[in-house]
């Protein structure tokens, strides 16, 4: 039996004059005149080794295994809500259930005439976004439960009037070629006005304002934002223990008062 040496690979996806080949004489007799260039027979065990040295391997096509993301549990909110856009839970006469509720759902059907309208729907949010809905609606006050889905599904905070101050703008104003100007209202009231020849009777005008970002609007809306601070300060160790798949919840939170240390952008 003939010793046959495998020649070296060469190119993947080679043509017929490339594949590898056993390296033997041509036997005798063979006519290159007549019968062309002797080819060797296909060293099929190369060819199939280069192949499959080329050819990706099967664990390299698989995916890559998925981070474990580390979130705030601000930032699981608005995946849930936001991303996944999971339905609201609500409590209808001690029972939980999701979506809207039966009553306001029939108020809206009267609106509309009794008429029933089939949307084009959308895919179920997976079961971990379901959870954090749960836990929502389970863990914060039914007053707060609309507050922290609202800002969670718009991926926003409730506006704290960082930087607000209480200033007084004219109720009416005119413009004309020099500007616009407070519009003054004459008054009623007089007084003498001592003058050098003696005295005059003066009328006081006066110009109506009102002021802006009373205290009592600030107050207001920093007392909202805290509210919405505590829901998710009491969610933390809630959304904690739901061990959300890929997901690590942090103890990153919102600062508590982004007010504090700001300076105030108007004066009076």
């Amino acid at each position: 039996m003939m010793d046959r040496k495998p020649r070296p690979h060469v190119a993947v996806n080679p043509d017929l004059g490339q594949l590898p080949r056993h390296a033997v004489d041509a036997p005798e007799g063979w006519d290159v005149d007549v019968q062309g260039p002797y080819r060797a027979p296909v060293d099929w065990d190369a060819l199939v080794a280069q192949y499959r040295a080329a050819a990706p391997s099967p664990r390299s096509q698989r995916p890559a295994p998925r981070r474990i993301e580390v979130l705030g549990v601000k930032e699981v909110l608005e995946w849930a809500f936001h991303r996944e856009r999971v339905q609201a839970y609500h409590f209808d006469d001690d029972h939980l259930t999701r979506g809207e509720s039966p009553i306001a759902a029939l108020i809206r059907r009267g609106e509309l005439g009794g008429v029933r309208i089939d949307g084009g729907g959308s895919s179920e949010p997976c079961d971990a976004a379901l959870s954090v809905a749960f836990a929502v609606a389970q863990s914060c006050l039914p007053s707060m439960v609309g507050l922290v889905i609202e800002h969670a599904r718009s991926a926003t905070v409730p506006d704290a009037m960082v930087g607000a101050c209480p200033y007084f703008v004219p109720v009416a104003v005119h413009s004309n070629q020099h500007g616009v100007r407070a519009k003054v209202t004459r008054g009623t009231d007089w007084s003498w006005q001592i003058t050098r020849g003696g005295r005059r009777k003066v009328t006081h005008d006066f110009c109506e304002v009102t002021v802006v970002n009373t205290p009592a609007q600030i107050a207001s809306a920093r007392r909202r934002y805290l509210n919405w601070w505590g829901q998710l300060q009491g969610l933390q160790p809630v959304i904690k223990a739901l061990d959300l798949p890929y997901i690590k919840v942090s103890d990153r939170l919102p600062p508590r008062n982004p007010w504090e240390n700001h300076g105030v952008e108007k004066s009076f």
